[in-house]
Protein backbone atom coordinates (compact mmCIF):
# COMPACT_ATOMS: atom_id res chain seq x y z
CA UNK A 1 0.00 0.00 0.00
CA UNK A 2 1.00 3.17 -1.31
CA UNK A 3 -0.08 6.77 0.19
CA UNK A 4 0.89 9.66 -2.94
CA UNK A 5 -0.84 12.93 -3.15
CA UNK A 6 0.47 14.74 -5.98
CA UNK A 7 -2.02 13.72 -9.03
CA UNK A 8 0.83 13.43 -11.63
CA UNK A 9 3.12 11.23 -9.64
CA UNK A 10 -0.16 9.16 -8.92
CA UNK A 11 -1.19 8.90 -13.04
CA UNK A 12 2.39 7.41 -13.27
CA UNK A 13 2.21 5.39 -10.06
CA UNK A 14 -1.05 3.42 -11.64
CA UNK A 15 0.25 2.99 -14.81
CA UNK A 16 3.60 1.45 -13.83
CA UNK A 17 1.57 -0.86 -11.28
CA UNK A 18 -1.56 -1.65 -13.41
CA UNK A 19 -0.75 -4.99 -13.51
CA UNK A 20 -0.92 -5.61 -9.42
CA UNK A 21 -3.30 -3.04 -8.85
CA UNK A 22 -5.93 -4.57 -10.95
CA UNK A 23 -4.89 -7.80 -8.98
CA UNK A 24 -5.07 -6.13 -5.49
CA UNK A 25 -1.47 -6.35 -5.00
CA UNK A 26 -0.82 -3.04 -4.57
CA UNK A 27 -2.96 -0.65 -3.26
CA UNK A 28 -2.83 3.41 -4.04
CA UNK A 29 -4.22 5.91 -1.41
CA UNK A 30 -4.74 9.51 -3.60
CA UNK A 31 -4.75 11.53 -0.69
CA UNK A 32 -2.36 13.64 1.61
CA UNK A 33 -1.39 12.67 5.16
CA UNK A 34 -2.18 15.38 7.33
CA UNK A 35 -3.71 16.05 10.71
CA UNK A 36 -7.64 16.23 9.37
CA UNK A 37 -9.00 13.92 7.38
CA UNK A 38 -11.06 15.99 4.71
CA UNK A 39 -9.18 18.32 2.31
CA UNK A 40 -5.40 20.05 2.26
CA UNK A 41 -3.65 22.79 0.58
CA UNK A 42 -0.51 20.97 -0.98
CA UNK A 43 2.57 22.45 -2.48
CA UNK A 44 3.49 21.20 -5.90
CA UNK A 45 6.81 21.66 -6.59
CA UNK A 46 7.64 22.68 -9.85
CA UNK A 47 11.44 21.55 -9.93
CA UNK A 48 11.44 18.85 -8.10
CA UNK A 49 8.42 16.49 -7.63
CA UNK A 50 10.07 14.91 -4.97
CA UNK A 51 9.61 17.87 -2.50
CA UNK A 52 5.84 18.40 -2.72
CA UNK A 53 4.35 19.00 1.34
CA UNK A 54 1.55 20.05 2.91
CA UNK A 55 3.74 22.36 4.95
CA UNK A 56 4.22 26.27 3.81
CA UNK A 57 7.19 26.67 5.26
CA UNK A 58 9.11 23.66 3.67
CA UNK A 59 7.56 25.34 0.29
CA UNK A 60 9.50 28.83 1.43
CA UNK A 61 12.90 25.96 2.28
CA UNK A 62 12.10 25.08 -1.34
CA UNK A 63 11.36 28.26 -2.84
CA UNK A 64 15.02 29.58 -1.12
CA UNK A 65 16.97 26.85 -2.73
CA UNK A 66 15.32 28.04 -6.43
CA UNK A 67 12.47 25.47 -6.54
CA UNK A 68 9.02 27.34 -6.78
CA UNK A 69 5.65 25.72 -5.83
CA UNK A 70 2.31 26.21 -7.03
CA UNK A 71 -0.68 25.29 -4.48
CA UNK A 72 -3.74 22.76 -4.89
CA UNK A 73 -6.28 21.49 -3.05
CA UNK A 74 -6.04 17.83 -2.31
CA UNK A 75 -8.05 15.03 -0.61
CA UNK A 76 -6.66 13.65 3.52
CA UNK A 77 -6.40 11.40 5.87
CA UNK A 78 -5.03 10.66 8.76
CA UNK A 79 -2.14 8.13 9.93
CA UNK A 80 -4.68 6.86 12.00
CA UNK A 81 -7.28 5.32 9.71
CA UNK A 82 -5.28 4.19 7.22
CA UNK A 83 -3.93 1.89 9.93
CA UNK A 84 -7.61 0.79 10.87
CA UNK A 85 -8.54 -0.18 7.37
CA UNK A 86 -4.81 -1.83 6.03
CA UNK A 87 -3.28 -2.62 9.32
CA UNK A 88 -0.02 -2.48 10.94
CA UNK A 89 2.44 -3.03 8.07
CA UNK A 90 5.76 -4.88 8.50
CA UNK A 91 7.96 -2.03 6.94
CA UNK A 92 6.74 1.69 6.95
CA UNK A 93 8.87 3.74 4.87
CA UNK A 94 8.24 7.83 5.69
CA UNK A 95 9.03 10.36 3.40
CA UNK A 96 6.95 13.30 3.24
CA UNK A 97 8.58 16.65 3.92
CA UNK A 98 8.15 17.72 7.02
CA UNK A 99 5.19 15.52 8.12
CA UNK A 100 6.64 12.44 8.95
CA UNK A 101 5.75 12.78 12.23
CA UNK A 102 2.42 12.96 11.54
CA UNK A 103 2.85 8.72 10.70
CA UNK A 104 4.93 8.28 13.97
CA UNK A 105 2.57 9.63 16.20
CA UNK A 106 -0.36 7.70 14.56
CA UNK A 107 1.42 4.46 15.90
CA UNK A 108 1.20 5.82 19.15
CA UNK A 109 -2.55 4.47 19.32
CA UNK A 110 -1.90 1.16 18.32
CA UNK A 111 -0.64 -1.59 20.68
CA UNK A 112 0.84 -3.33 17.17
CA UNK A 113 3.65 -1.86 15.61
CA UNK A 114 5.44 -2.24 12.47
CA UNK A 115 8.93 -4.26 12.96
CA UNK A 116 10.54 -1.92 10.68
CA UNK A 117 10.47 1.70 10.11
CA UNK A 118 12.33 4.49 8.53
CA UNK A 119 12.56 8.14 7.09
CA UNK A 120 14.79 10.37 5.83
CA UNK A 121 16.99 12.41 7.65
CA UNK A 122 16.60 15.83 5.96
CA UNK A 123 16.53 18.25 9.11
CA UNK A 124 17.99 18.14 12.47
CA UNK A 125 15.34 19.54 14.71
CA UNK A 126 12.57 17.35 13.30
CA UNK A 127 15.13 14.25 13.86
CA UNK A 128 15.13 14.93 17.13
CA UNK A 129 11.63 15.36 17.68
CA UNK A 130 11.45 11.78 16.02
CA UNK A 131 14.05 9.82 17.24
CA UNK A 132 12.06 11.02 20.93
CA UNK A 133 8.70 9.47 19.13
CA UNK A 134 10.86 6.26 18.32
CA UNK A 135 11.90 5.75 21.92
CA UNK A 136 8.27 6.43 23.37
CA UNK A 137 7.38 3.50 20.77
CA UNK A 138 9.77 1.10 21.79
CA UNK A 139 12.54 1.05 19.09
CA UNK A 140 15.67 0.42 20.67
CA UNK A 141 17.89 -0.34 17.63
CA UNK A 142 18.62 1.75 14.74
CA UNK A 143 20.80 1.72 11.41
CA UNK A 144 21.73 4.96 8.85
CA UNK A 145 24.08 4.42 6.21
CA UNK A 146 24.65 5.26 2.62
CA UNK A 147 21.96 4.05 -0.04
CA UNK A 148 24.41 3.96 -2.78
CA UNK A 149 26.99 1.85 -1.09
CA UNK A 150 23.74 -1.36 -0.40
CA UNK A 151 23.74 -4.36 -2.15
CA UNK A 152 21.08 -6.74 -2.42
CA UNK A 153 22.24 -9.79 0.08
CA UNK A 154 22.23 -13.24 -1.33
CA UNK A 155 19.89 -15.54 -0.32
CA UNK A 156 17.31 -12.59 0.37
CA UNK A 157 16.67 -11.88 3.59
CA UNK A 158 12.80 -9.75 3.06
CA UNK A 159 10.82 -11.27 -0.44
CA UNK A 160 12.87 -12.12 -3.23
CA UNK A 161 16.59 -11.46 -4.26
CA UNK A 162 16.80 -9.16 -6.96
CA UNK A 163 19.78 -8.41 -8.51
CA UNK A 164 19.91 -4.27 -8.46
CA UNK A 165 22.43 -1.40 -7.54
CA UNK A 166 20.97 1.68 -6.11
CA UNK A 167 20.96 5.08 -7.60
CA UNK A 168 21.14 8.38 -5.14
CA UNK A 169 17.76 9.02 -4.87
CA UNK A 170 16.88 5.18 -4.01
CA UNK A 171 15.40 4.11 -0.96
CA UNK A 172 17.66 1.56 -0.42
CA UNK A 173 17.33 -2.02 1.19
CA UNK A 174 15.40 -2.48 4.35
CA UNK A 175 14.48 -4.20 7.57
CA UNK A 176 16.89 -7.71 8.11
CA UNK A 177 18.09 -6.61 4.04
CA UNK A 178 20.33 -4.11 6.15
CA UNK A 179 21.98 -7.10 8.08
CA UNK A 180 23.70 -6.67 11.41
CA UNK A 181 25.08 -2.79 12.05
CA UNK A 182 22.28 -2.18 14.31
CA UNK A 183 23.06 0.30 17.21
CA UNK A 184 21.82 2.29 20.02
CA UNK A 185 19.47 5.82 19.96
CA UNK A 186 22.69 6.89 21.46
CA UNK A 187 24.87 5.46 19.32
CA UNK A 188 23.54 6.70 15.80
CA UNK A 189 22.90 10.14 17.44
CA UNK A 190 27.15 10.53 17.51
CA UNK A 191 27.45 9.44 14.11
CA UNK A 192 24.76 12.01 12.55
CA UNK A 193 26.63 14.57 14.55
CA UNK A 194 29.77 13.66 12.94
CA UNK A 195 27.95 13.28 9.43
CA UNK A 196 26.58 16.69 9.63
CA UNK A 197 29.81 18.13 11.18
CA UNK A 198 31.73 16.71 8.21
CA UNK A 199 28.68 18.04 5.72
CA UNK A 200 29.35 21.58 7.39
CA UNK A 201 33.41 21.47 7.29
CA UNK A 202 33.17 20.16 3.42
CA UNK A 203 31.04 22.95 1.98
CA UNK A 204 28.20 20.22 1.33
CA UNK A 205 25.49 21.34 3.07
CA UNK A 206 24.90 23.84 0.25
CA UNK A 207 22.27 21.71 -2.24
CA UNK A 208 21.95 21.96 -5.90
CA UNK A 209 18.96 24.06 -6.90
CA UNK A 210 15.55 21.46 -7.67
CA UNK A 211 17.74 18.58 -6.65
CA UNK A 212 18.01 17.04 -3.56
CA UNK A 213 21.64 15.39 -3.41
CA UNK A 214 24.41 15.98 -1.13
CA UNK A 215 27.86 16.51 -3.15
CA UNK A 216 29.69 13.68 -5.05
CA UNK A 217 31.71 13.25 -1.92
CA UNK A 218 28.77 11.90 0.19
CA UNK A 219 26.89 11.37 -2.62
CA UNK A 220 23.33 9.75 -1.46
CA UNK A 221 20.45 9.53 0.82
CA UNK A 222 20.99 9.18 4.31
CA UNK A 223 17.65 7.04 5.89
CA UNK A 224 17.11 6.25 9.50
CA UNK A 225 15.80 2.94 10.15
CA UNK A 226 14.42 2.00 13.55
CA UNK A 227 13.60 -1.66 14.59
CA UNK A 228 11.47 -3.12 17.27
CA UNK A 229 12.71 -6.71 18.85
CA UNK A 230 10.16 -9.24 17.37
CA UNK A 231 8.31 -9.74 20.87
CA UNK A 232 7.35 -6.52 21.31
CA UNK A 233 5.59 -6.51 16.93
Amino acid sequence: MAVEANPALCAGLKQRFSNQIAEQRFFLIEKAIAERAGEVTFFINMGATIWGTIREDWARRNARRGARSQTITVPSIRFSSLIEEFGVPHYLKIDIEGADSLCLDGLLHFESRPRFVSFEIEHWSLMRKEMNILTKLGYKKFNQGLVREQVPPWPAREGVYVDYRFEDDASGLFGNELGDDWTTRDEIIARLYQLIGRKIVTGVTKRIPAVNRFAPRHSSWYDMHAALSPERV
